[in-house]
């Protein structure tokens, strides 16, 4: 393969919700993408998107040079890594690895340092953005590296984001994207929270919307979520289960720093509830369930 080749070769490991979107924009701006994830569902999904399905990350790294990891959590990584399965010691010098999760940002400074060391690079690249503001090229990235060490592999990241932001060191964009998760997650309960009042007090939830929508209240999280709440749409574009993992991860790294968090305490007691009835896997606007007296 000549360089030229592999540059525009990348490899992709987890094909959910996320890693199907970065993929399907990988793709159209004419990227060739190799990819796995453990469930054969993912792969058939992501077969039919066009991507190059291998039946092992072994496959992913002998055949890419850039990898993106999209996994649920940064045990995962880790595990993978230097597992069983040792998955580091496929890789080959100079391998980059651009990780989307969202996970422990001293996972991600561990990591990366014993990557260093057999001359791979790990940065975290996280997501700001559900999977469908991804697959429409409006993410926002939060990198943990410098803008001049990224120069590299930039083209990769405008493919689905046109607004990046370059935090320095390793493990600032998982911490970044924490605190940026905390506030959206804390919108999403107060328009759920709303929403809810409205309909115990007999207001017209779409006028209600609407009105929310129009002044100071508004917020991105009404466009993205206040529709699925009203039309109880909770088909999955960013999974409950998954923001109560990340809550679960804020008020660890508030524990550690002593940052006083009361109300995302509270958040996490509501999603925990929700779990317990069977509505991880949902949408996570599937939270407006919470307020809704009877009819939960």
């Amino acid at each position: 393969m000549s360089d030229e080749q592999s540059a525009q070769h990348v490899g992709l490991i987890g094909l959910g919700l996320l890693g199907k979107a970065l993929a399907q924009r990988l793709i159209a701006s004419g990227y060739m993408v190799t990819g796995y994830d453990i469930e054969p569902t993912a792969r058939e999904a992501a077969a039919i998107l066009g991507v190059a399905v291998v039946d092992s990350p072994d496959a992913v790294s002998e055949a890419c040079a850039t990898i993106l990891l999209s996994l649920p959590n940064s045990e995962i990584r880790t595990e993978l890594l230097f597992g069983e399965t040792r998955w580091a010691d496929t890789l080959a010098e100079g391998t980059l690895l651009l990780d989307t999760t969202t996970g422990r940002a001293e996972d991600l400074e561990r990591d990366a340092e014993r990557l260093r060391g057999m001359d791979i690079y790990l940065v975290d690249v996280c997501v700001l953005a559900s999977s469908a503001q991804v697959g429409g090229a409006d993410a926002v990235l939060l990198v943990g590296d410098g803008e001049a060490r990224a120069v590299g592999y930039a083209p990769v990241l405008a493919c689905f984001a046109p607004r990046v932001f370059y935090l320095g060191k390793p493990g600032d964009g998982c911490r970044m994207k924490l605190v940026a998760n905390q506030v959206v997650g804390l919108n999403r309960l107060v328009l759920a929270e709303a929403l809810g009042l409205a309909e115990h007090v007999g207001l017209n939830p779409e006028t209600t919307l609407d009105v929310l929508q129009s002044g100071l209240a508004a917020s991105a999280v009404m466009v993205t979520k206040g529709r699925k709440m009203l039309e109880r749409d909770f088909e999955p574009v960013a999974r409950l289960a998954q923001h109560a993992k990340d809550v679960d991860l804020i008020l660890e790294m508030g524990g550690k720093s002593g940052a006083n968090l009361p109300l995302s305490a509270l958040h996490h007691e509501i999603l925990q509830g929700l779990i317990a009835d069977g509505h991880g896997a949902e949408d996570n606007s599937v939270v407006v369930r919470a307020f809704r007296g009877k009819d939960r």
